[in-house]
């Protein structure tokens, strides 16, 4: 029969093992959670481009405002981020995407074409604050 001796101290080194084990998950936990708000905080950091309706004609669109994270498409088919429902909208017309926190415009071969300010877009083109987009008879302004 084990004396009271020894199962007081297989019980105390058990305890012990047990805190620091308890310690590490802990650290570990912390650890991890600290590691995702720096992860969040350097996203939010990131510069955050939008488009808003500057003018809508007759056109009904789903909303007024649309945040660009990596590429923002635009056209008549209902896969587009944005959906503007004419006629003279191709069904992919026209693209935004967002390389080395720059912003690029491109026309996707539309029939009618793409203006920004009052220009038609023939190649990709960096966008820049407060830039109008004309896709069909719809507006857009580029916020940044």
């Amino acid at each position: 029969m084990p004396d009271k001796f020894g199962v007081l101290n297989a019980v105390s080194i058990l305890l012990q093992y047990s805190l620091v084990v308890f310690i590490y998950i802990f650290l570990w936990n912390t650890l991890k959670i600290i590691h995702a708000d720096l992860r969040a905080d350097s996203k939010a950091d990131q510069p955050c481009a939008a488009l808003k309706v500057f003018e809508r004609g007759s056109v009904m669109l789903a909303k007024s405002f649309w945040r660009i994270e990596d590429t923002l498409t635009i056209g008549r088919g209902e896969e587009n981020h944005i959906v503007i429902n004419q006629s003279v909208v191709s069904h992919e017309h026209a693209c935004i995407a967002r390389q080395n926190n720059k912003y690029w415009l491109a026309d996707l071969n539309s029939t009618n074409g793409t203006l920004l300010n009052n220009q038609p877009v023939n190649e990709e083109i960096l966008l820049q604050n407060g830039d109008i987009i004309r896709i069909g008879t719809v507006s857009f302004k580029f916020e940044r």
